[in-house]
């Protein structure tokens, strides 16, 4: 029997929080958009996971997703600043990945509903997730779950 879930990263997971980017990095590089030069974490990723492995503050935080404890997925957890005529001054947002593998079990929802508890806990409302062109069973996840498209970003270079 397969057992899914989910635990908050430490700094000894950063090897595999970096192994498992790289692997979404490479998904997402033909995803129209250049979404590795405009939407991917700022490099070096390693700095980035560092801040959220500190646990100093609630948020910016990471979520291993398991599959028998073994690591397959990770959830990036952030908040993000609302415009001042917004009700409330943060939104979340999500960044999650999932190997292919282990798609389609539940990994991702259940680090979903521990971000969103999370979010909730510290008074945080609402949150986004970026999905990318082509990426349609992300769109369908995201859907089921009660998020909706707010904004379509379009792209042109030159």
């Amino acid at each position: 029997m397969v057992v899914e879930g989910t635990r908050p990263a430490t700094t000894a997971d950063l090897p595999v929080l970096l192994d498992l980017y790289e692997k979404a990095k490479e998904e997402l590089r033909v995803c129209r958009g250049r979404w590795y030069e405009c939407d991917a974490l700022p490099e070096p990723v390693a700095d980035v996971f560092g801040v959220a492995l500190r646990d100093e503050m609630p948020f910016p935080f990471l979520l291993l997703g398991t599959i028998d404890d073994y690591p397959v997925g990770y959830l990036l957890a952030t908040l993000i600043p609302m415009l001042p005529q917004a009700e409330d001054s943060v939104r979340g947002h999500l960044r999650f990945f999932v190997e292919m593998e282990a798609r389609e079990i539940g990994i991702a929802e259940v680090m979903l509903d521990v971000g969103m508890e999370r979010f909730r806990a510290h008074g945080v409302s609402s949150a986004d997730i970026t999905v990318l062109p082509g990426q349609r069973a992300a769109k369908n996840f995201c859907e089921q779950h009660g998020f909706v498209a707010r904004s379509l970003t379009m792209h042109r270079r030159w």
